[in-house]
């Protein structure tokens, strides 16, 4: 059995392209909501909230289909860098979520999780660089400015908050592409 990794690509964007990334995501402009769970169902310690958006939302949720048109359009094109980067074309996106957390002082414990119940691959695209790593069942990937991680989906893993930042930003995308068995 092939042991479970993330495939991890730095400079994922070019430099412009992130940057107009950084400037909409850590701006004082973009819209954030306060969920009080990470994740949802299994998360009861109060102090575990986060900030997020769902920019797009699939019929597959039953809260679905839902698309913030503005926000979904600039962040679009990072689509395309991952059916280039990494040869993989979304056959089907389920969602799109921009997720914030803030710097509390304390490393919590969130619940591992996957973030959907079928088969999916999740992308993870860190817009600024802190200690705060995604944990996975065996290893982690420190949250680097720029960097794409993508992953089977039912890879249990959970975030951090900031240690040395006031705040760590990332994009969160889950989808199904063409061949899904194609990058294990």
């Amino acid at each position: 059995m092939t042991k479970p990794y993330a495939h991890v690509i730095d400079n994922f964007l070019p430099q412009t392209l992130f940057e107009d990334m950084q400037n909409l995501l850590m701006g004082p402009e973009f819209l954030w909501h306060c969920s009080d769970q990470v994740v949802p169902d299994k998360d009861n310690d109060p102090m575990n909230y986060y900030f997020m958006h769902r920019v797009y939302l699939s019929e597959y949720f039953e809260q679905g289909p839902k698309v913030t048109e503005s926000y979904y359009n600039m962040i679009r094109p990072i689509l395309y860098f991952i059916d280039d980067r990494y040869n993989f074309v979304v056959d089907h996106l389920y969602s799109i979520s921009t997720n914030l957390f803030l710097n509390q002082g304390r490393t919590p414990q969130h619940e591992m999780h996957a973030d959907m119940d079928v088969p999916h691959w999740t992308g993870l695209y860190y817009i600024n660089t802190c200690q705060g790593p995604t944990i996975f069942e065996g290893f982690e990937v420190e949250c680097v400015a720029n960097r794409f991680i993508l992953f089977d989906g039912m890879l249990k893993h959970r975030s951090n908050l900031p240690l040395d930042t006031v705040k760590r930003v990332n994009i969160n995308f889950n989808m199904a592409d063409r061949k899904s068995t194609r990058l294990n």
